[in-house]
């Protein structure tokens, strides 16, 4: 686990900055409520505290929600393209609730706000 831990650091960014560019780019579409979780994940993953075997679940689940090619793509099944996108995120989320703490979960709903002004939760207006 380890060794691939290292791997995604150096594929993603040592801060894993290219991870949070590609949760950017998903925002623009799948709006805030589906955003939430991401981000939730993305700052517990960057949090030195949690386990690394934790983190690569995280990345796993991450990259497999925010990159473009999916194994069931929503242009050519529709809906089923997004439920394997929203089962996965759901699953370690609930994994890695015990993780989020108040400053995570202060991080996560600033940058929602910033993300998302008018608070409306359509997904089309990212700044």
């Amino acid at each position: 686990m380890e060794e691939f831990y290292e791997k995604a650091k150096s594929w993603l960014g040592e801060n894993f900055g290219g991870l949070f560019d590609k949760i950017k780019d998903y925002a623009k579409t799948a709006g805030r409520i589906a955003t939430k979780p991401c981000l939730e994940l993305y700052f517990i993953l960057k949090d030195p505290s949690t386990a690394t075997n934790d983190k690569v679940l995280i990345i796993i689940a991450l990259v497999y929600v925010v990159v473009p090619n999916d194994l069931i793509p929503f242009s050519r099944w529709g809906l089923l393209g997004w439920i394997d996108d929203v089962v996965s995120i759901t699953l370690v989320s609930k994994k890695m609730k015990k993780y989020i703490t108040p400053s995570i979960e202060c991080e996560v709903e600033q940058l929602l706000d910033k993300w998302f002004p008018n608070d409306e939760s359509d997904g089309y207006t990212v700044i």
